[in-house]
């Protein structure tokens, strides 16, 4: 039972082999209930929440989540309840719900303070940074993943770390530093390639891949893009799939070829509705825009827009 919940975990942190890894989680649920291990069945619910994430399946990682901390809740087992709350939170704002998202990570981080999981707690910090960024509150994000990095940096978790100064590099980026973007990323890009997953790498890639596009090294952009594209195809997360075909679609319209953007948005904008991600799916549709722009279709573009 603990061998199978093991080997469906270490799926969920590969980010790949997703059919096996629920497989194995799945098994190791049906002999904990069977047993009646209460701390065991909460521990692959989470970890059941985990591998859906990875794959982009929101609603379904929101329920085993829900599921998890359920059990958390009453066992009082407030570390895990910690994080399950900030695991939810993150569902919560990936999905647009802002609200409950702050709600879910504020609660987070008191059970997380109150055990003193550091580790936890840097990973709510990081995430209210997110939430914060998504509402255009570029500095105070900043500031949330600047002490998230340093948390992770004093535990030497460095593929925690590398994830922090992935977002460090998109705030400087977003705000126009893009010397001290440039150098966040590729400094994340470094410690991800050994001790990260894949899907964490190919984030970050995407986000240089956007950092060379915004300075005009379109070729430098295609080739990163190609690279997140081929791999994220190999572990089938449709959702980051869907955000590499928008920012394609914009290398394509800046190289003139419209029919090849038209051709990204379309399965870039069918993955996201998919993946029920709004806020990716807001950006692709300004790209869409601005190729229907191009394509000499204003009034379709009012509508896009």
């Amino acid at each position: 039972m603990q061998a199978l919940s093991g080997l469906g975990s270490a799926y969920a942190v590969l980010g790949q082999r997703f059919d096996e890894g629920t497989a194995a989680l799945e098994r190791a649920l049906e002999l904990a209930l069977a047993a009646g291990d209460r701390n065991l069945e909460g521990a692959i619910r989470g970890n059941l929440g985990n591998l859906c994430h990875e794959q982009g399946l929101l609603d379904k990682a929101r329920t085993h989540f829900e599921a998890a901390l359920a059990v958390q809740t009453a066992l009082g087992d407030r570390a895990s309840v910690g994080r399950s709350m900030a695991l939810l939170g993150s569902m919560h704002r990936q999905q647009g719900r802002y609200i409950e998202a702050g709600e879910h990570y504020r609660a987070a981080l008191v059970e997380q303070r109150a055990v003193g999981d550091r580790l936890g707690e840097a990973y709510v910090l990081a995430n209210q940074g997110n939430l914060l960024a998504v509402q255009g509150q570029l500095d105070q994000a900043l500031a949330h993943f600047e002490s998230a990095a340093t948390v992770n940096r004093e535990l030497k978790n460095q593929r925690n770390e590398g994830m922090n100064l992935g977002n460090i590099g998109n705030m400087h980026r977003l705000m126009g530093d893009l010397v001290a973007a440039e150098a966040n990323l590729e400094a994340a890009l470094e410690l991800l390639r050994d001790v990260g997953t894949r899907r964490q790498y190919i984030e970050v890639l995407t986000s240089l891949a956007q950092l060379r596009l915004s300075r005009g090294q379109v070729d430098a952009a295609s080739s990163a893009l190609i690279e997140g594209l081929d791999a994220v195809r190999e572990i089938g997360v449709a959702g980051l799939e869907g955000v590499i075909l928008g920012i394609m679609a914009d290398v394509h319209l800046r190289g003139g070829d419209l029919d090849a953007a038209g051709t990204c948005l379309d399965t870039g904008e069918r993955l996201l509705r998919g993946a029920t991600r709004p806020s990716h799916l807001g950006e692709i549709l300004c790209v869409r825009g601005r190729l229907e722009v191009l394509s000499e279709n204003p009034e379709r573009a009012r509508k896009v827009l």
